[in-house]
């Protein structure tokens, strides 16, 4: 089964810097999250600057915003 790694690896960097910014607006559009749902991700962003292994390496989007 082709897993969603998988696909992205075999886009090339235009595709991936148009799927970031395709992301980026879905996310800028979407509804506020419920109070709760905000709780549980700011718990896992903490946790994850806590532990160093937990963190996912820069993708090219990350890079992007950074320049």
């Amino acid at each position: 089964m082709i897993t969603l790694e998988s696909q992205l690896k075999t886009l090339n960097p235009e595709e991936k810097r148009a799927l970031a910014d395709w992301l980026w607006q879905a996310a800028e559009n979407a509804p506020d999250l419920a109070p709760a749902q905000a709780e549980k991700l700011q718990a896992r962003a903490e946790h994850a600057l806590d532990d160093a292994s937990k963190r996912f390496p820069l993708g090219d989007a990350e890079q992007k915003l950074r320049r």
